[in-house]
């Protein structure tokens, strides 16, 4: 697939919103949501990346897709968790199972011990990765089995009936009494805005149904209002986990749709060369951020936690974006 430097600039969006959320600044407590956008984008550019490989070949040939999948993740994953084992023990000497924490962290399954055993602790971020990591190994399976029995459009039903079964998952889990963290971090119950950027891909590979994304799209902007509302609310807020994510994920489905398809306003603004340029560095900003920022909130206020140690993680990620990340791009090519 080509690239479209607007969908970086929604990276750009969305570490810009884990930033400011982890650096505890006052406005921005419904932050965390940032971390939804990047869950529909993920969905979107995997799925476009497979249907893809399908129309092209007319198969998905899964150990190259999951060497890719792995160069990209695990080798700037692990320069990290090793400057982290090296530094950890110093800047927190009384916080113990730093190997635990990493190990957890590096095999990717952070998502299910963040969410029943709050480990790893100091490493609570990776989280995210490890559900990005499961969706890796589900989705081919899934995309391949539903190309093959069903056309553009059906396919499209499909997904999107993926995402409101996983929407009702999380909903009804909740509801039942399963702990806010619970329903926050696992995979199960995050799957929803994945199967939407899916949806998104599947859908604008649809004969004759661009004439009516184009003329949804103005009325579908009304979401992305909603979702920046949304930023108000607090962590642990029941709403949140129901109607805020759910707003969260529309929101950044539309924005990419407007990406995509649109040359406006927004899209120009998400394809500036600095923006681009924050979307690129993104991951590895999202992979040493958290330490830092939690160092730093134990001395310093919000603001020179953001200050300080924002700098700090972009000078980390460029050098894992030169480095580790460059190679790996290479082997994995």
């Amino acid at each position: 697939m080509s690239h479209n430097p607007a969908l970086d600039g929604i990276r750009a969006l969305a570490i810009v919103l884990v930033l400011l959320f982890h650096a505890r600044a006052p406005a921005f407590s419904g932050g965390f949501l940032g971390v939804d956008v990047f869950f529909v984008l993920s969905g979107y550019l995997i799925t476009e990346i497979l249907l893809s490989e399908l129309r092209a070949t007319g198969r998905i040939r899964l150990c190259p897709f999951f060497l890719r999948r792995f160069a990209r993740l695990t080798p700037a994953l692990l320069l990290m968790l090793g400057v982290y084992l090296v530094l950890a023990p110093h800047f927190w000497p009384s916080h113990g199972a730093h190997g635990l924490n990493a190990g957890l962290a590096a095999l990717y399954v952070a998502d299910y011990a963040v969410a029943y055993w709050g480990v790893p602790d100091l490493l609570s971020h990776t989280w995210s990765l490890a559900v990005e990591h499961h969706f890796y190994l589900l989705w081919p399976f899934v995309i391949l089995w539903g190309s093959r029995r069903w056309d553009a459009r059906s396919l499209v039903i499909a997904l999107f009936t993926l995402f409101i079964i996983a929407t009702f998952w999380r909903w009804t889990s909740l509801i039942r009494g399963d702990s806010w963290e619970q329903v926050y971090y696992r995979f199960d119950t995050r799957v929803s805005g994945l199967a939407l950027g899916g949806s998104v891909a599947a859908v604008l590979r649809v004969p004759h149904w661009d004439v009516r994304i184009d003329k949804a799209l103005p009325w579908g902007a009304w979401s992305v209002v909603v979702a920046l509302i949304c930023l108000q609310f607090r962590w642990h807020d029941f709403w949140m986990l129901t109607w805020g994510v759910l707003f969260a994920e529309v929101a950044a489905a539309i924005v990419i749709l407007m990406a995509v398809r649109s040359r406006g306003v927004l899209h120009q603004a998400m394809a500036l060369r600095p923006v681009v340029w924050i979307g690129q560095l993104s991951y590895g900003v999202y992979l040493w951020h958290y330490p830092i920022f939690r160092y730093l909130r134990e001395t310093v206020p919000w603001d020179q936690v953001l200050w300080i140690g924002t700098p700090i993680a972009f000078a980390c990620a460029l050098l894992s974006f030169h480095t580790v990340e460059r190679w790996a791009r290479v082997w994995g090519a």
